[in-house]
């Protein structure tokens, strides 16, 4: 899958310079939007999934394609491992999944009812 819409852009035109030009000094401006389908109810409540999607982070990580790599990546992931430790003082051992599906419940309802709209930004309904 390819998709380079600064291209749309003559060489000449300011947009596509301003990004041409963060992609060689800044480390790159440009987002890669990932969604996953669980395939069942609350699948992010599964401890197994989050595994999986956190392989996944890994993988996705360590690729380079044609001088391209990822540098930072955000997802569910963040917002959980960060609750999580959170909740157990902020003891760095803490940033990881929950170890029961319970436990994972438990503490992203803790982060939605705290006003956070952050959530939103990862997952739907």
């Amino acid at each position: 899958m390819s998709h380079d819409d600064v291209r749309w852009y003559p060489e000449s035109h300011p947009t596509r310079i301003a990004v041409e030009t963060l992609d060689e000094n800044v480390s790159g401006s440009r987002t890669l939007e990932v969604y996953i389908d669980t395939g069942m109810a609350n699948g992010l409540y599964d401890r197994n999934v989050l595994l999986l999607l956190e392989d996944i982070e890994l993988l996705i990580g360590e690729l380079e394609v044609h001088g391209i790599k990822a540098k930072k990546m955000n997802s569910i992931l963040n917002v959980i491992k960060q609750t999580h430790q959170t909740l157990n003082e902020n003891k760095p051992e803490f940033y990881s999944i929950p170890e029961t599906r319970a436990l994972i419940a438990q503490e992203l309802l803790l982060f939605e009812n705290s006003g956070a709209d952050s959530l939103k930004d990862f997952t739907d309904n």
